[in-house]
């Protein structure tokens, strides 16, 4: 399906390009993969090359010879083309089946092998699955985690287009990826591998559906990656998906968790919008305000970080000076779930570590200070502040983990928020074995029921978030 130029409008990207001299890169030096399930009745996976929107451009098909897939093309246009992506000047693509992907790239159910490399900076998941056997599902989704965090790899997931669906299991439950729906596809919270319920999607792309969203928050991936390339800012995975998520714009639908109860602390995302929806000129300020490290004072307006906290210390603090009041100021703060991976035994584990981060807000005063916003997810690996009117003075921004971790973290002021929003977005103060069938689908079109290539799954032990 064509893409329209509205697509582009409604992620920011026309208005971005309108700033004479803004982009150095619109994707150019950025390797990026797309995964297609087949086509309904096909072993067809590959966009159509020979398209005006691809000259110029180099595929590799790593899953093998194919035919044309309409729905692989229409996502491709969106994702890298020449004339609808926001990352146009994309020149290397690697292509793969959605079958190939899980057992030959993943290796599910390969107990001596860890994932294979996939030769792509930005990879592209617009299909949703559903293998029979929930101790493959864990398998296959800690192993992307696995190579998420391995290879420094952002991954973009797709969910279902409708909201009364099940949320898929694959690859869209992911802890590292981030998860793309639209305001009426499929949602959370999810409770599948983890102790405790998890807030997804991750962003929103308004197209109506989800495989045009996560081609489109893809390309706006291999964008940011490649201006901070052209910039030489060292902002991997972990901090794009902190911008992403910090740049979104929440409407006045937007809301912390349910609409009624007290969850503002424990629910960083909105249900069905996550962080909310995506504006790549917004995160383009994020992260062109560059990098600013903790333990220094940080510009209150935009910036991000990527580090790791420090030894001997459960805490990492960035101070600001706010000197008027500064209005619809957010903070989102994310790390991954680190997987155990190949042993020095030849074994491959799956065993999972998940720090536990919590964030807050401090007004500095001459006798300490004072909690003004608190974020607290016992379940998920993002925590967030949403702050409508934060008043002048000196604060401290504190992230806490129970253990040693990496971690992105970003922080906007967007003026383009109405006043109106002001009790959804605030946030709570003190004050207050066997061969085994798999559903994959691309979307819209619907699937068909898919025999992968036989595999054993197994859920080993691993460590969990603490509930409180």
């Amino acid at each position: 399906m064509p893409a329209l130029a509205s697509d582009r409008d409604l992620i920011g990207y026309t208005a971005l390009t309108a700033r004479p001299g803004a982009l150095h890169a619109n994707g150019a030096g950025i390797p990026v993969a797309q995964v297609e399930a087949f086509a309904a009745g096909t072993a067809n996976y590959v966009p159509d090359t020979a398209l005006t929107p691809f000259a110029g451009k180099t595929f590799t098909l790593r899953s093998g010879a194919s035919a044309i897939s309409s729905h692989a093309t229409q996502v491709a246009n969106l994702y890298y083309g020449s004339i609808a992506s926001p990352a146009p000047d994309v020149t290397d693509i690697s292509l793969f089946s959605a079958q190939s992907f899980i057992t030959d790239l993943l290796r599910s159910g390969r107990s001596r092998r860890a994932p294979g490399g996939v030769g792509a900076a930005v990879v592209n998941n617009s299909w949703i699955a559903d293998l029979n056997d929930d101790a493959a599902n864990f398998d296959a989704l800690h192993r992307l985690d696995d190579l998420i965090n391995r290879d420094d790899v952002l991954i973009f997931n797709a969910v279902s287009n409708t909201a009364t669906d099940p949320f898929p299991k694959l690859l869209a439950a992911s802890y590292n990826g981030v998860t793309v729906g639209t305001l009426t596809g499929s949602h959370g919270p999810i409770l599948f591998d983890g102790a405790l319920p998890r807030i997804k999607p991750d962003l929103v792309v308004n197209t109506g559906i989800t495989s045009n969203s996560s081609a489109l928050a893809a390309g706006t991936g291999a964008l940011l990656r490649s201006e901070a390339q052209a910039r030489g800012l060292p902002a991997g995975e972990l901090a794009i998906k902190a911008v992403l998520m910090a740049g979104a714009q929440r409407d006045v639908n937007w809301h912390r968790g349910r609409l009624s109860g007290r969850d503002n602390v424990t629910a960083p995302l909105d249900f069905p919008q996550g962080a909310g929806q995506l504006r790549v000129d917004h995160s383009f300020d994020i992260l062109t305000a560059g990098q600013q490290s903790a333990g220094a004072s940080i510009a209150s307006t935009d910036g991000w970080d990527y580090a790791r906290t420090a030894r001997g210390t459960s805490d990492a603090a960035y101070y600001l000076h706010v000197d008027q009041n500064l209005s619809n100021w957010s903070v989102f703060l994310t790390w991954n779930r680190l997987i155990a991976g190949l042993q020095s035994s030849g074994h491959y584990s799956t065993a999972a570590t998940f720090a536990d981060f919590d964030l807050s807000l401090y007004l500095s005063r001459r006798r300490g200070r004072r909690l003004v916003a608190h974020s607290d997810s016992p379940g998920d690996n993002v925590e967030s502040l949403t702050l409508t009117d934060l008043a002048p003075g000196d604060y401290q921004l504190v992230l806490t983990s129970d253990i040693r971790s990496y971690y992105g973290i970003a922080w906007y002021t967007d003026p383009s928020i109405s006043s109106a929003l002001a009790p959804a977005l605030a946030s709570v103060t003190s004050r207050d074995s066997n061969g085994d069938e798999a559903f994959i689908s691309a979307m819209p079109e619907p699937g068909a029921l898919l025999l992968l290539t036989p595999f054993a799954g197994a859920l080993l032990g691993r460590r969990r978030k603490r509930a409180r």
